[in-house]
């Protein structure tokens, strides 16, 4: 059963959530077999909070928030019977994570607003990613102070153990904030240094709230270079949302240059 986890994982990590998602319902259905489930076991009940909890996010990528949220409820119904925080707390993190997805930033605030009791239940790349979510949440909302204090806590953390890839989240959303905050100077120093490191993470969203920052402060040759790398990483991706996101301030770019038959293409493509 951990094995049939672990694949599930690493397919939604992948983005292979039609595989995940098959993957998981086999593992629950071994559960459910006779003798697999003993009842009032709390090691099986914690193993199908981890399971439908995982499970969750394949379903937000293939049905949407609605269903996921159902699966979630489940999980954490599982969690509640196994009397594990860690598993509890994880539900609460992953709902976060389905509510960011949506750009419901209140919902993603509110299924987080009890978790620190569970943070030191969690492995540290778990806790960063709360900490992260919560972070980005309250920035969203403009909640500068409360997102500065995750954010900063998720690199620490991040620091003390080794994780790069939350170590340039960190990072890269505190120049979001000091963004946000009105401090251009001090994002684009945070944004470059994120962007600088060798880590093997997406850098097409981040590369557009960067080229963002750089049309803030009238870089725009320097903006519409970085949104031009982005929308080829994005394509190769197979990042939709985001080629969409980025071939719209391109658009905005040539607009600024005067070039209108270069941003109604721009524009089209964006809509498509």
């Amino acid at each position: 059963m951990t094995r049939l986890l672990e694949e599930g994982i690493a397919d939604n990590t992948a983005g292979r959530y039609a595989r995940a998602q098959r993957t998981l319902r086999r593992a629950l259905r071994r559960l459910d077999a006779p003798g697999g489930d003993p009842d009032g076991d709390p090691a099986t009940a914690e193993l199908r909070a981890r399971l439908l909890t995982t499970l969750s996010l394949s379903v937000l990528a293939t049905t949407g928030r609605p269903g996921a949220l159902r699966v979630l409820g489940e999980a954490r119904e599982a969690s509640t019977i196994a009397g594990s925080l860690r598993a509890t707390t994880l539900t609460y993190v992953q709902e976060s994570a389905i509510h960011l997805v949506s750009g419901d930033w209140e919902s993603a605030l509110a299924a987080l607003a009890d978790i620190d009791a569970g943070l030191p239940t969690l492995t540290p790349s778990q806790a960063c990613a709360a900490l992260l979510n919560r972070g980005y949440g309250n920035l969203s909302v403009l909640h500068l102070e409360a997102g500065r204090r995750d954010l900063e806590a998720a690199l620490d953390l991040a620091r003390a153990n080794g994780l790069a890839g939350e170590q340039f989240k960190a990072r890269h959303n505190l120049g979001c904030l000091e963004y946000f905050a009105g401090h251009l100077p001090e994002a684009l120093r945070l944004m470059e240094a994120a962007d600088a490191m060798d880590v093997d993470v997406s850098r097409a969203r981040a590369r557009l709230d960067h080229a963002l920052v750089l049309l803030d402060a009238g870089l725009l040759e320097r903006a519409e270079a970085m949104l031009t790398e982005a929308l080829a990483t994005a394509r190769r991706e197979r990042l939709r949302l985001d080629e969409g996101d980025i071939a719209l301030d391109l658009a905005m770019c040539a607009l600024m240059r005067d070039d209108l038959p270069t941003a109604r293409r721009r524009a089209r493509a964006a809509a498509r």
